[in-house]
């Protein structure tokens, strides 16, 4: 049952609130333990994804050496 969140693997399996809670407690502890090893870049809240984002595309923008332009090409390419 390793795709569902403890949230559903609580309800899927009818288990009580201490084994839920347990459950919850071992999925936010798998995170930081990946995080930690850099499996992930960064953990932000769900609600902060929309700023995350929008600071990610900023920075990507200013990044650039030059203005993004149309590619003119002539040859035809396999």
């Amino acid at each position: 049952m390793g795709a569902m969140s403890a949230a559903a693997l609580g309800r899927a399996t009818h288990a009580g609130e201490d084994i839920t809670a347990k459950l919850r407690d071992a999925e936010l502890q798998a995170s930081y333990r990946s995080a930690e090893h850099l499996g992930f870049d960064e953990l932000i809240d769900p609600r902060e994804t929309r700023d995350a984002l929008l600071g990610a595309l900023l920075r990507g923008l200013s990044s650039r050496q030059a203005a993004a332009e149309p590619v003119s090409r002539t040859v035809i390419l396999p």
